[in-house]
Parts: structure tokens; C-alpha cells; sequence
């Protein structure tokens, strides 16, 4: 959600995502940020790529529909303002989980 960008720590989810289940699937939704190219080519060299898919912008509705069908909201994220992402991914309906993690690892 925002941008595909080096602060949302996605290069770090898709290393965690690539040990789970192998039914899962990511899906990442947000236009190019900074270090976009760097998140892209490390997602073209995972081998659970073919799980991945990063949709770009997407709309208000669009993103509605993807928290509603979501099993799990991840909240990877290094810095963020307030974080509306989290406020967004509590309206995950089919939801049961949910992972936000500030600060270092």
C-alpha cells in the first residue's frame, strides 16, 4: 500500500515469505518508490517469485477488496508516518492475523 519502496522492508518480507506455506500467496499493492528496481529484481530471484505478485497502483476499492479477502495483513514496514496501512489492514474481514513490527529485528 503507497509505494513499492526501501523503507516498507519489503525485501525482508519476501525473505520471510519465501518460508511458509507454499499455498500462500503475496500480493503486494503500491506504485514504484525509492529502491523500487531493487525490491523488483529481489523478488525476480526468489524462489517463491511465482507466488509474488506485485499489482502497482491500485484503487481505493480495489484495496478495500484485497483486505477483505486477506488471510494475513503484514506491516513490515521501517519507517512510516501514521501509519495507515495498519488502520487499513484492520479491515481485513476473513482475517485472523495480523503482523506489524516496529523497529529492528
Amino acid at each position: 500500500m503507497g509505494a513499492i519502496q526501501k523503507r516498507k522492508n519489503i525485501s525482508r518480507l519476501v525473505e520471510a515469505f519465501e518460508s511458509v506455506d507454499p499455498s500462500w500467496k503475496l500480493v503486494l499493492a503500491g506504485s514504484a518508490g525509492y529502491g523500487s528496481a531493487e525490491i523488483l529484481a529481489r523478488i525476480e530471484r526468489s524462489p517463491a517469485r511465482g507466488r509474488i505478485r506485485v499489482l502497482g497502483y491500485v484503487s481505493a476499492a480495489e484495496l478495500a477488496a484485497h483486505y477483505a479477502g486477506a488471510e494475513i495483513f503484514a506491516f513490515p514496514s521501517l519507517d512510516e508516518g501514521f501509519g495507515h496501512a495498519g488502520t487499513g489492514g484492520h479491515g481485513c474481514r476473513r482475517g485472523r492475523h495480523y503482523f506489524a513490527h516496529f523497529g529492528p529485528v
